[in-house]
């Protein structure tokens, strides 16, 4: 599952993420002073504990706090998977798509997903890719999408990557 955090540091180099544990390499943080900090090192991160450990450049101090902006991935416990997804088809645990024997496929219109690679700036627009796995990715070299957009990044308050896929959305 995908979430978002807030993080306001005051002198700290470590902070935690709210979840736990994480899945690994698929964490961004914005508010850092380099422009891709994940690629050039300038933080560490405890997958299992969440445990996130940043340069002392970026640390803030108490009279100035730095606000972070994290997006990462964890693993979700059941009891989180069944709050989010449901029980769903009559509570027996069997998808839409085993149930029916259909998958869907959007071809056109807004969709609101967490399968997206956290590592991503997605507030910058470019090319969208459909990378290992089935996510969707900003890194060239799998298939890319030719028509989509991102409509609004994961934030706090929607941990989740909106995408247009054909015509503009209104």
């Amino acid at each position: 599952m995908s979430y978002v955090d807030i993080v306001q540091v005051n002198g700290n180099t470590t902070f935690n993420t709210n979840f736990k544990p994480l899945v690994a390499g698929q964490i961004s943080i914005k508010g850092l002073a380099l422009a891709n900090a994940a690629s050039a090192g300038y933080f560490a991160v405890n997958y299992a504990t969440g445990e996130v450990t940043i340069d002392a450049a970026d640390a803030g101090t108490a009279s100035a706090p730095k606000t972070l902006n994290v997006v990462y991935k964890f693993v979700p416990t059941v009891q989180q998977a069944l709050l989010a997804q449901g029980n769903v088809i009559g509570g027996s645990g069997i998808t839409g798509a085993s149930w029916t024997g259909i998958t869907g496929i959007i071809t056109e219109g807004d969709v609101s997903t967490d399968y997206f690679d956290a590592a991503c700036d997605w507030s910058v627009q470019g090319p969208i890719y459909l990378g290992p796995n089935g996510l969707f990715t900003l890194t060239a070299g799998g298939t890319e999408l030719k028509g989509a957009n991102v409509i609004e990044a994961p934030s706090q308050t929607i941990p989740y990557l909106t995408l247009n896929f054909g015509p503009p959305s209104f």
